[in-house]
């Protein structure tokens, strides 16, 4: 084999080995571009789930927040209306001194207080009263005049003793329990 033979065999050997080392970096370059895209794939699918955990964490957060505020409007209209409802009753229960059944309730309410305190009780009513608290026997009216819408306060000869059997006294004391009867009619679930 002449030296030309030789050259040419070497450069033909070089020839392959670079198109192997070509083909070899090209194939690697193929494997890294696909791993990269690989890597940018799976962090953008990351990044939207992320982002789509957040947005529905947000929009959950919003969303109770709003159920929250709801809640506590519709329970101060709730409240609102209670307290109109039973406004109204105590209008009603100012109306029942102008009505024919008075005179009995103001008389069972005088009598009531007096069995409780017993005998010697002095019994205060408003101006108004006066005249009907002096048509029962054997009740001590006392002198002054107390400011309320009807009902009476009956206490010991002393003072010590004190029932408070008025309207406004009445009408506190069972105040708890017909809000809750109110309420219960306004706003049961059927």
């Amino acid at each position: 084999m002449g030296i030309e033979e030789l050259k040419n065999e070497i450069i033909t050997k070089a020839n392959e080995n670079a198109n192997k080392i070509d083909e070899e970096a090209h194939r690697a370059e193929q494997n890294l571009l696909n791993e990269a895209k690989k890597k940018r794939e799976e962090i953008v699918k990351q990044a939207k789930e992320e982002v789509d955990k957040t947005l529905a964490k947000e929009k959950n957060e919003r969303l109770s927040s709003l159920r929250l505020r709801m809640k506590g409007i519709l329970s101060e209209a709730k409240e609102e209306n209670s307290s109109k409802v039973l406004d109204d009753i105590r209008k009603m229960l100012i109306q029942v001194r102008k009505g024919k059944m008075y005179e009995k309730i103001l008389k069972s309410m005088i009598e009531e207080g007096v069995n409780g305190i017993g005998g010697g009780a002095l019994v205060y009513v408003n101006s108004g009263d006066r005249e009907l608290a002096k048509k029962l026997k054997g009740v001590k009216i006392a002198d002054s005049a107390i400011d309320c819408a009807g009902g009476a306060i009956v206490t010991t000869p002393d003072g010590r003793i004190r029932i408070d059997n008025t309207f406004e006294a009445n009408f506190e004391e069972r105040k708890d329990e017909m809000r809750k009867h109110v309420f219960d009619l306004l706003f049961k679930k059927v």
